[in-house]
């Protein structure tokens, strides 16, 4: 008798169990910028982008929920379309709207970041410029000798020299910039062939993208 009496008990509890599984309902939140990166352009303007900010129920059920963006980076140059300020309630999937004033100067970029009940994104916002970073350098070297030396390149460019990063490759050493002048030293070529040594003055532009000139020497091979 005890056997079908505890086979009774399981099935009243699998059954109980089941109930509640299917009176229990799986929430997730949707937040995010239709794109990660939007370009505008350098004249005043008004850019938008798709922002996703769902609750759903069951994965079918939808409901609009609310979420704050912001625009970080310290950039005074970019607003909220709706507000004019930097800082932004919204509610539901839609379209975010920014103001841009005109760009006179480099190309300048911010970040907008969404957040919702612990969730965020962030879209890069890019604006173009009038001009763009340039650099050049210019040096006319006949073959390096084998034992090394001393040289000079004269840098051309539109961006400040705290913002230049100077390297070179394997065998160049102690680079360093000064009134518009590269000053590098070659060292002792260990190779029975000649070889082609670079110097690069590079800097990272307003799109975070890397702008570089170089120039290149010949060295005359060891003995």
């Amino acid at each position: 008798m005890r056997k079908p009496v505890l086979l009774y008990i399981l099935a009243v509890l699998v059954l109980a169990s089941c109930t509640r599984q299917k009176a229990e309902y799986v929430r997730m939140i949707s937040l995010g910028a239709s794109e990660k990166v939007l370009e505008c352009p350098v004249e005043y303007s008004e850019c938008e982008f798709h922002v996703y900010a769902d609750e759903y129920l069951n994965s079918k059920d939808c409901s609009p929920i609310g979420y704050e963006a912001e625009i970080l980076d310290d950039a005074s140059w970019i607003s909220f379309g709706d507000n004019g300020t930097r800082f932004i309630n919204k509610k539901g999937s839609g379209a975010l709207r920014l103001r841009l004033d005109a760009n006179s100067g480099l190309r300048r970029s911010a970040r907008v970041v969404l957040r919702a009940e612990g969730r965020t994104d962030t879209l890069s916002v890019r604006q173009e410029g009038v001009y763009h970073e340039y650099i050049r350098l210019k040096g006319e070297y006949d073959a390096v000798p084998a034992e090394g030396g001393t040289y000079e390149a004269l840098v051309e460019t539109n961006v400040l020299p705290a913002f230049l990063k100077v390297s070179g490759s394997a065998g160049i050493d102690d680079c360093a910039l000064a009134h518009n002048v590269v000053t590098f030293v070659v060292g002792p070529s260990p190779s029975r062939d000649r070889r082609a040594l670079t110097v690069t003055v590079s800097t990272v532009d307003g799109w975070g993208e890397t702008v570089s000139g170089s120039v290149t020497l010949q060295q005359e091979p060891g003995r």
